[in-house]
């Protein structure tokens, strides 16, 4: 072991010096493939002339650092090459991909081409620069600002949803202009992994990785690779070799839903709920239904919308739910003023439900005690109901605490049906064993 991380260490230690010293006036002359020499096969798909070029896998396959390295190299090569780099929300860019950036600069020698200032990073004797976003922060018109980029990478890009996908693809213009995604996959249902892996462009590399492409990989990460394989070798196969996470005990609902298509025309409802969204939120409602016998719930139709303003939600849900306006709909009990706003323009019979101690644990639970059908066109529902799950440790134990995530829809479903939940709820509160 001693022996493989010396020699590991030489050859960043020589590839730090080979970069350093073509720092020189000619590296802005030289390949990409000259440039980035170190560079696996695999790695070297990124200099092919594409539209589009994704990289997906497991942990520790190196995809953010090989695109980060090849967007600084084509600065070098192009000092007046503007780049963007998001993630959904602007906070999580910088301490991942922004500062991953502004390492390499460090350690590739490369300082005299880049400067950080603020929040973008320079190129130095040029007018190129890399800005950095959250792709939830933008509408139809804020996100036209990027349409002469050159660049745009869209780091754990499993986050991104369609909305915010097909508002900056057509927005990259420019001629030549190329949108790069690296991530993790989670879903076989995520836009990023239906857009690349289920039905790909055809103008696209699609560039599949894992640790075992990556040359440099630590003793450290080797290790809890094989720890994690011993120990779960379903998590493994998702978390270090880019399998998807479809078999985790720790997904609250899983082997509990289905999607299908019913007449709900007998069944008992319907029943609307509504959570409040915020900057970063969606403002999320649905048509649900209870069969007869009590033992299904249906969910006929969703509203999913980000950035909705106090002043548009009625709307919105009139659009998306014809009939909501004349129905009782149960809305989060912290936002009174905008339930008594939605009472007193377009929604007269919205009421606020009432929340306690353990009120998402009990309901959640009463959920999960049915089997619950949703229809094929509520496509956010479906991806919540796939991802909401338990807390786990770092030995991977799962924990008797819900993750506050991908929850919008079943806050909703909790409270279009908390008089029915009420109803029992003391006989789940007496028990902590939820799960």
């Amino acid at each position: 072991m001693v022996t493989d991380i010396a020699t590991r260490a030489a050859a960043e230690l020589e590839l730090r010096r080979r970069n350093k010293r073509r720092s020189g006036p000619d590296l802005e002359t030289l390949p990409l493939a000259e440039i980035l020499p170190h560079y696996t096969e695999k790695e070297r798909q990124l200099f092919q002339k594409a539209r589009f070029k994704a990289m997906y896998g497991g942990r520790a396959g190196r995809k953010s650092h090989a695109i980060a390295e090849y967007i600084l190299a084509r600065m070098i090569q192009d000092p007046a090459l503007q780049a963007v780099v998001f993630r959904k929300y602007r906070s999580a860019v910088t301490y991942s991909a922004q500062l991953l950036l502004k390492n390499k600069i460090r350690d590739m020698g490369w300082d005299r081409y880049f400067e950080a200032l603020g929040n973008t990073i320079r190129r130095r004797n040029g007018t190129g620069f890399i800005a950095f976003t959250g792709i939830q922060d933008h509408n139809a018109t804020s996100i036209k600002s990027y349409e002469n980029f050159g660049i745009a990478w869209g780091e754990e890009s499993t986050e991104i949803d369609q909305y915010s996908l097909d508002l900056l693809i057509p927005t990259l213009r420019a001629p030549g202009a190329e949108l790069l995604f690296s991530w993790n996959p989670d879903q076989t249902t995520d836009p990023v992994d239906q857009m690349f892996r289920v039905n790909p462009p055809s103008n696209a590399v699609v560039i599949p990785v894992s640790f075992k492409d990556n040359k440099y990989l630590s003793d450290e990460s080797r290790q809890d690779e094989q720890d994690m394989l011993a120990r779960d070798p379903e998590k493994h196969a998702w978390v270090w070799l880019g399998e998807y996470n479809v078999h985790s005990n720790a997904i609250i609902f899983s082997g509990r839903w289905r999607v299908d298509i019913v007449d709900p025309s007998t069944w008992d409802g319907p029943y609307y709920g509504l959570d409040f969204g915020f900057v970063i939120d969606p403002t999320a409602s649905s048509r649900n239904w209870k069969s007869p016998d009590g033992s299904q719930i249906y969910v006929e139709r969703q509203s999913y919308r980000y950035g909705l303003q106090i002043d548009h939600i009625a709307a919105r849900l009139k659009e998306d739910m014809p009939g909501i306006e004349s129905a009782v709909i149960r809305a989060d009990s912290s936002e009174q003023d905008t339930i008594d706003y939605l009472k007193r323009h377009g929604l007269p019979r919205i009421v606020p439900v009432e929340k306690g101690p353990g009120s998402v644990e009990t309901g959640v639970k009463w959920l999960k005690n049915h089997e619950m059908i949703v229809h094929p066109d509520c496509v956010d529902m479906q991806n919540e109901l796939k991802r909401y799950r338990l807390k786990t440790n770092k030995a991977g134990d799962i924990l008797d605490e819900i993750v506050d995530k991908d929850n919008h829809l079943i806050d909703n479903l909790r409270y279009a049906f908390q008089p029915l939940i009420k109803s029992v709820g003391r006989q789940y509160a007496e028990s902590r064993a939820y799960w």
